[in-house]
C-alpha cells in the first residue's frame, strides 16, 4: 500500500502515502531544488528511482530508509553520461529506460549501479527518431518499449527494447504541448495527455486505454475533478506521470496552467476509468508512482478445520464492501471429512 509522490506539499521532497487512505506515512525533504527535485518516479521492490530534473541526473533511493541516496548518475549535456530534461522513467528487471527529452532519445541504464547501457533515437520524424519523448513504458516480458513523442509526429512508438528496432506506431490527438505519459500492464497500454477542447476554449485531460499489441484505442475519456461533468472556461494540466497498481490507475493534475490552482491526486479503476478516491490539495503534488513492474498480489494458503454445529457453515473472508479491501478471496474449497464415532 505504498504510493510514492514527488514534490508533495509544493516543496522538493519524496513522500510516501497510504494508497488506500492517501494519508502521509513518511517524507524526505530537500532544503532546496539544487539538492534534489523529484519530477519523475519509478519503483520496484527495494528502491525508488527518480528523475532529478534540476540537476539532470537520475537517483536511486532506498525504500526502507527512505532518506538514503544509494547512487546517482548524470549531468547536463548530450553525451552518454548526460541528460537534458529527464522525462518519464520505466523499468524492467535489469534496467531503467529514461526519456531524455531535449536530447530526443531514450537512454537505458542499469538498475544495479545506474551506469549507461545504450540509447535509442535522435531528433527527427523517422521510425528510428524521436521528437521530445516525454512518455516511456516498458513491457519486460514481451521485450517491448513504448515511447510517446510530444512533438513532430505526435505518436506512440512500439520498439524492441533490446535493439530499438521499430515495430509499430500510432497517432495521438495532440494539438499542443501535451506532455504524454504511458503505463503498461499485462493486456493494455494507458496513455495520458492534454489537448484542446473541440471549440479550442480550454485544455482538457485525456486518458486512453489501448491494445498493447496493435495500439488501437479501446477507451478514451476526459479526466476532470470528482463531481465535475462540464466546464465553461478552464484549463487542466497533468503533472508528472501516471502509474498502475493492480486494478487501479493513479494520476496527478491541476486546474491552473500556471500551476497556482488546486491539485488533484486521483485513483481510478482501469476497467472503466471511474474514480475510486480523490485527494484535493491547495499545494502542489508533483508526480506519483506505484511499482512499475507487473503487479502480482501476495497469496496465502490457509487450511483450517472448521468446527460445525447444525446444518450450516459460515465463513468471513473480507472486511467491508469497499473497492479497496486489503484481503481478497482467490479460491476456496470445502472437504467433508468423516470422523470415527467414539
Amino acid at each position: 500500500n505504498e504510493l510514492f509522490v514527488g514534490g508533495y506539499g509544493g516543496i522538493p521532497n519524496l513522500t510516501k502515502l497510504d494508497s488506500v487512505t492517501f494519508e502521509q506515512i513518511i517524507s524526505s525533504q530537500a532544503v532546496a531544488t539544487s539538492v534534489f527535485s523529484v519530477e519523475s518516479l519509478a519503483t520496484d521492490k527495494d528502491y525508488v528511482y527518480s528523475g532529478d530534473q534540476f540537476n539532470n541526473r537520475i537517483l536511486k533511493i532506498d525504500k526502507s530508509s527512505f532518506t538514503t541516496i544509494v547512487s546517482s548518475y548524470g549531468s547536463l549535456g548530450a553525451g552518454t553520461s548526460n541528460f537534458n530534461l529527464i522525462g518519464q522513467i520505466a523499468l524492467d528487471d535489469a534496467n531503467l529506460y529514461v526519456g531524455d527529452i531535449d536530447n530526443h532519445r531514450v537512454k537505458v541504464h542499469r538498475k544495479s549501479d545506474l551506469e549507461f547501457v545504450r540509447s535509442f533515437g535522435q531528433l527527427g520524424l523517422h521510425t528510428t527518431s524521436f521528437h521530445l519523448p516525454t512518455g516511456v513504458a516498458v513491457d519486460g516480458d514481451a521485450g517491448v518499449l513504448y515511447v510517446a513523442n510530444d512533438g513532430g509526429a505526435f505518436n506512440i512508438q512500439k520498439l524492441n527494447k533490446e535493439t530499438g528496432e521499430f515495430l509499430l506506431d500510432s497517432k495521438m490527438d495532440l494539438d499542443t504541448y501535451g506532455e504524454p505519459s504511458l503505463a503498461v500492464d499485462e493486456r493494455y497500454i494507458y496513455v495520458a495527455y492534454r489537448s484542446f477542447s473541440p471549440d479550442i476554449r480550454w485544455l482538457e485531460l485525456v486518458l486512453e486505454k489501448r491494445d498493447k499489441n496493435d495500439l488501437r484505442i479501446l477507451d478514451k475519456q476526459i479526466i476532470r475533478p470528482e463531481g465535475v461533468t462540464t466546464v465553461s472556461v478552464s484549463t487542466f494540466v497533468y503533472e508528472g506521470d501516471i502509474s498502475l497498481s493492480g486494478d487501479y490507475i493513479y494520476m496527478v493534475f491541476t486546474d491552473d496552467a500556471n500551476k497556482n490552482g488546486t491539485w488533484y491526486l486521483q485513483k481510478r479503476l482501469k476497467r472503466d476509468f471511474s474514480i475510486v478516491k480523490e485527494l484535493v490539495s491547495t499545494t502542489r503534488i508533483g508526480t506519483v508512482s506505484f511499482n512499475e513492474t507487473a503487479y502480482k498480489p501476495s497469496r496465502k494458503t490457509l487450511k483450517e478445520t472448521l468446527g460445525t454445529s447444525g446444518d450450516y457453515i459460515q465463513v468471513k473472508f473480507s472486511e467491508g464492501a469497499a473497492l479497496d479491501n486489503n484481503i481478497k478471496l482467490y479460491n476456496q474449497a470445502y472437504k467433508i471429512s468423516q470422523e470415527e464415532l467414539r
